[in-house]
């Protein structure tokens, strides 16, 4: 985020990962989501002791974001060894199912986009890196470095080939050789010289991000596809234990189902295992004799970009590993799950230790969900009335304000909802406010009805999975009250409830949230980074320098 998360980042985050022994980066088995802080921000509020002072660039460098004319060759399998800017760390991660893809060029040369793998955790693009083709060398070509990879908010960064520094403690630019060489035969790439490439700044030192071993392969997985006839969808809650501490804890999801109209069919559908992929399909078969279904491993979801990654559904058997506030599950992958369905409850399950795993990837854990002893239930679809929304608070600041709520997931007698057909709406006095993508750009469309437990990518709206409670970074600031009313739509009725207010202080801001600090300059910038004059109209980011050395940056709408 670019607001006021970054005001905790400089406790956090207050040491160099120049001093680090790399050898000591932790190894991730769950990913990074990408995050929406600026990169430049981050390095300021981190306090990083290696980072020098920013200066403007005057070259006409930028990265090459649209596609090179040729051949495309798209959602490519990618695997690397790979270094990783983390919050308070920095990692390592042997990457397995990375989103990639290759372009064979008209002009005889080869563009690989994103050979970075862990640069999509700050939002960096997937810009298209230049290799020529070596003569002489059947199938070879050469990246030469630096080439611009991102340009985050006026500062530009590069790809450049790297080696370790004299106490092997981190990483240099490679002066002895700037060029690194891969192969792509058989539609496949591989890179030839074992060195990393990694990302630097313009004083050329290294930015926390590294690959080595990069190989794109061609994915020839398909996702599954549910019949277009013959099939009904119903809604089922799917109960799962989630916590190593304690095993009768539980959690909930909602799923739909897709049951088959012909008894005598065996295959069935699930959908909504995957948040960022509502729609992703997994089949299952059943045994009317033993009243059992059973889902296969290694299910293809698709390519899911909040981890820039291929997604697969895996099986596996559950195992804590570690206690207190270390413990996590950990999982032995197995080829199956089976599920039996108990006639006395009317449930389906699957015994702990048997578990789902949403992974980034086909063969090495990478988690980026689990869900450990699952049990189905029908839901019935009923008309109820939501219960009103409850901790309504706005912190009240001069740019934005910070909106925070919760949509209980019951009706007003308390009893559970679906919430899947849940929703809010923000009023901005007595009117329903639309949210506009020209101003929260993480949408993609004008959002007035939100779904319960929306997050988008910019992370101007999004709901906590662990407190349920909701955040809406408001930069529309000319109301006197601002409201919230849930929504159902269930029973083939919409029902609502009441709307919960906040008054706008008689004081407009906050004197606690007031910025004092003295500024020094103002820069604006475009959504793509790009710097515009201050009287630029639409979108703009503004960028405020202050004379104690802080930064801020706001969005602002011309």
């Amino acid at each position: 985020m670019k607001k006021s998360l970054l005001l905790g980042l400089a406790a956090v985050m207050g040491m160099s990962l120049q001093a680090q022994q790399l050898t000591a980066a932790t190894q991730l088995s769950h990913p990074m989501k990408r995050q929406s802080v600026t990169l430049s921000e981050r390095a300021e509020k981190a306090s990083f002791a290696a980072k020098k002072a920013k200066k403007v660039s005057t070259k006409a460098e930028a990265p090459v974001t649209d596609q090179p004319a040729g051949v495309l060759f798209d959602n490519m399998y990618v695997t690397s060894e790979a270094y990783g800017l983390g919050w308070g760390d920095i990692y390592y991660q042997e990457v397995d199912g990375g989103y990639g893809a290759v372009v064979v060029g008209d002009d005889g040369c080869l563009y690989i986009n994103g050979p970075l793998s862990q640069a999509y955790v700050w939002g960096l693009g997937y810009p298209w890196i230049k290799c020529e083709k070596v003569e002489g060398q059947d199938g070879v070509y050469e990246m030469t470095t630096p080439q611009p990879y991102a340009l985050d908010y006026g500062d530009l960064y590069y790809i450049e080939r790297l080696k370790f520094d004299e106490d092997l403690e981190s990483y240099v630019v490679d002066e002895t050789n700037n060029k690194v060489r891969f192969s792509w035969k058989d539609n496949t790439l591989t890179q030839l010289d074992d060195c990393f490439v990694g990302l630097c700044d313009e004083t050329h030192d290294w930015f926390y991000m590294a690959d080595n071993s990069i190989k794109y392969e061609v994915n020839n997985d398909k996702v599954v596809e549910i019949p277009s006839q013959g099939y009904e969808p119903a809604d089922i809650r799917m109960d799962y234990k989630d916590d190593p501490e304690d095993l009768t804890s539980e959690d909930k999801k909602m799923l739909t189902m897709y049951a088959p109209l012909d008894e005598t069919a065996t295959a069935a559908y699930l959908t909504g295992l995957e948040p960022n992929l509502p729609d992703a399909a997994v089949m299952y078969q059943g045994d009317e004799a033993t009243q059992q279904v059973i889902f296969p491993g290694g299910q293809y979801l698709g390519v899911d970009m909040e981890y820039s990654s291929h997604m697969y559904l895996l099986c596996g058997d559950a195992k804590v590993v570690g206690s207190g506030d270390n413990a996590y599950f950990n999982y032995d992958v197995t080829d199956k799950l089976t599920m039996t369905f108990d006639e006395a409850t009317e449930t389906t399950a699957a015994p702990y230790p048997a578990s789902f795993i949403v992974n980034c990837g086909r063969s090495k854990l990478y988690i980026a969900d689990e869900f450990v002893a699952p049990r189905f239930t029908a839901i019935e679809d009923k008309a109820a009335t939501p219960a009103d929304p409850t901790g309504l608070n706005v912190k009240e600041s001069s740019n934005f304000d910070i909106v925070k709520f919760v949509i209980p997931d019951v009706d007003v007698q308390g009893e559970e909802l679906n919430n899947k057909k849940l929703f809010y709406n923000i009023y901005y006095n007595d009117e329903v406010y639309t949210f506009d993508p020209e101003l929260f750009v993480g949408l993609d469309a004008p959002l007035t009805d939100v779904p319960y437990g929306f997050s988008e990518p910019e992370y101007d709206i999004y709901m906590s999975s662990s407190s349920k409670v909701n955040t809406i970074y408001f930069y529309d600031q000319g109301y006197d009250k601002i409201g919230v009313q849930s929504v159902y739509r269930g029973g083939k009725q919409e029902n609502r409830s009441n709307i919960v207010y906040y008054h706008r202080s008689t004081s407009g801001i906050d004197s606690l949230n007031a910025d004092v600090r003295t500024v020094k300059s103002e820069t604006y910038y475009n959504v793509a980074g790009q710097k515009v004059n201050a009287d630029a109209s639409g979108l703009v980011i503004k960028k405020i320098e202050f004379t104690d050395g802080t930064t801020a940056t706001y969005k602002v709408i011309k």
